[in-house]
């Protein structure tokens, strides 16, 4: 009886420490403070390798400790270099201009309303009935929000079992008078393009 308890406790305390999913939360470009809304977010599999950038995430959720690391070589070989990034805390994406907040988290909450892109390391769903077990990274954009760049903004304003439709502005700060609109069919996996559409509305 002792051992299985021991067990079960080894089990919860691995459990908190090693989370399935780093969350990542997009901001708008000035949203310094991270309070304003979501406009889109992550969920990337942790110490799982991405084949096609040979990088690989890893969570420490007790500790809010959050490792990126990159290797050099192909399927996550060889050399690498790690990066810690601070969870929990409204802070610049790395590499881009966008205002995040890092967490761990266990799974993945798609929400409503939104535009959701599965990312796996090649297997779809017409070929592998068991395709979300190769997921590396969940994204799930909200519909209507208006999305602010440094060229300009985009909403994604609608989507179907097929397609989405996506509309461009010049203001960098507000999405009024839209000078381009147009419809983008779902891509078709594949190994080389293994990204799975689905609309969640």
């Amino acid at each position: 009886m002792k051992i299985l308890f021991r067990l079960i406790f080894l089990s919860l305390f691995f459990k908190c420490i090693y989370s399935g999913y780093l969350k990542v939360e997009y901001y708008q470009i000035n949203d310094y403070s991270c309070k304003n809304g979501m406009t889109l977010v992550h969920y990337r599999t942790t110490d799982l390798c991405n084949e096609g950038t040979s990088l690989m995430y890893s969570c420490d959720a007790v500790n809010n400790n959050i490792t990126r690391i990159q290797y050099y070589g192909t399927n996550c070989q060889g050399g690498f270099e790690s990066i810690n990034l601070e969870a929990n805390k409204c802070t610049n994406d790395f590499g881009t201009s966008n205002n995040v907040i890092y967490s761990c988290t266990d799974d993945y909450d798609l929400g409503t309303n939104s535009l959701v892109e599965y990312l796996t390391n090649g297997q779809c769903p017409d070929s592998n009935p068991g395709w979300k077990d190769d997921i590396i990274q969940v994204a799930s954009l909200g519909l209507n929000i208006c999305t602010y760049t440094d060229v300009g903004s985009i909403k994604t304003t609608s989507c179907n079992e097929t397609s989405y439709d996506e509309s461009y502005y010049f203001s960098t700060d507000s999405c009024t008078s839209a000078i381009f609109s147009h419809s983008l069919e779902f891509p078709e996996c594949s190994p080389n393009t293994p990204e799975i559409y689905y609309c969640n509305n």
